[in-house]
């Protein structure tokens, strides 16, 4: 069992500026004693300048409270750059 008072560090690769399941963060952070709800609305706020593009977070836990840390990456750098706006997430 993983003491929720020390510091961690989680990687993931989530789509920018769209609201996460708790389902699918739960069984990630749960171990640590993080509420899942609370790390997604993290995960939102954090990433809303990358709208619909795919990047990589650091999720920074110091004593259960979670920062999150954009790890930047060449794809999601030059479509910030060029602004071309949200990805499309094709249905079906």
């Amino acid at each position: 069992k993983v003491d929720p008072n020390s510091e961690f560090d989680i990687y993931l690769r989530v789509r920018g500026g769209v609201v996460l399941p708790a389902q699918t963060i739960a069984p990630k952070v749960g171990p640590y004693g993080l509420p899942p709800k609370m790390v997604g609305d993290k995960i939102l706020e954090a990433t809303g300048a990358y709208k619909g593009v795919k990047v990589s977070i650091k999720l920074h836990s110091k004593q259960r409270q979670p920062t999150i840390f954009i790890l930047p990456t060449a794809s999601s750098q030059i479509i910030k750059a060029l602004g071309e706006g949200a990805r499309t997430i094709p249905k079906g």
